[in-house]
């Protein structure tokens, strides 16, 4: 058991909840990267997560979502868990139980520091995604 869970002064109601959700987030953020990297039949983009490669080489932009309005692409998915994961954790450091305990304190400004670098990498890859998407644009209508 993580020693965060065995922490008696974990009990703080805030903490707790927003330990909670970091949790549950943290196992939604696993499940689609592993979707995101296993074979699929058609081609996907690439995402910060999935290739450290994705900066020098992008990939081409997803196609188009299904009409269906519940239909969310994966990488914005992504995208949506590591904003909603970088919010919970800001919670969950200011949580005054979160200051007071120097060993949980570090390892929530590790996690968020973590996300923080996925959502840069995740700026970058869409930067370079759009740029190769205008420029395969361009050189498709004739334009330079």
């Amino acid at each position: 058991m993580p020693f965060f869970m065995e922490n008696p002064r974990a009990t703080n109601p805030t903490r707790a909840q927003a330990l909670q959700t970091y949790l549950l987030l943290h196992s939604q953020h696993d499940e689609l990267v592993r979707r995101l990297q296993s074979p699929s039949p058609s081609p996907s983009p690439t995402t910060p997560s999935t290739s450290l490669n994705a900066l020098s080489s992008p990939s081409p932009p997803p196609p188009p979502p299904p009409q269906d309005s519940n239909y969310q692409d994966p990488q914005t998915l992504l995208l949506t868990i590591n904003n909603q994961t970088k919010a919970t954790l800001t919670s969950l450091l200011a949580c005054s139980s979160t200051r007071e305990d120097p060993n949980f304190r570090a390892w929530v400004q590790s996690r968020l520091m973590e996300t923080e670098q996925e959502l840069r990498d995740w700026r970058r890859w869409s930067v370079h995604a759009e740029d190769a998407r205008r420029e395969a644009h361009g050189h498709a209508s004739g334009g330079g």
